[in-house]
């Protein structure tokens, strides 16, 4: 069974909302297809719906190199980091120049509370735009 799941996070990660995804081929006569990304818009509309106020949507790169999706969230005015795969692209002008910004270092906090020192860098590409990987 495959799921698209919200959670909810305070001083824990808690599960608010899921709904179970059927691949085609497994639907009775009466089901209706919706994809994954269909799913997880509807599970935000309906935590909206319920009153619930998003501080910040993250989701895995599956969602985040999902134009349309993103757009939803861009329409609802909602704040949203999304993973991406390291090979993600996009076509550049011949005049552009792939610029990089300075390693950050960050302390990444678990769940038992130990911290370990990691880095990022972001590498820009091709023209900025409102969305920026």
């Amino acid at each position: 069974m495959v799921s698209v799941n919200a959670y909810g996070w305070m001083v824990f990660t808690f599960p608010l909302l899921f709904k179970v995804f059927k691949p085609r081929h497994r639907l009775k006569a009466e089901d209706v297809y919706h994809t994954k990304l269909q799913l997880a818009q509807q599970i935000i509309q309906e935590l909206l719906d319920f009153g619930f106020r998003f501080s910040l949507v993250l989701a895995d790169s599956f969602y985040g190199e999902s134009h349309p999706f993103l757009g939803v969230l861009d329409e609802l005015k909602l704040p949203w980091i999304m993973a991406i795969h390291s090979n993600h692209g996009v076509w550049m002008p011949k005049a552009a120049k792939i610029r990089y910004s300075p390693w950050q270092a960050f302390e990444r906090v678990f769940a038992k509370g130990q911290t370990e020192t990691r880095y990022i860098q972001e590498i820009i590409f091709g023209r900025r735009f409102e969305w920026r990987y």
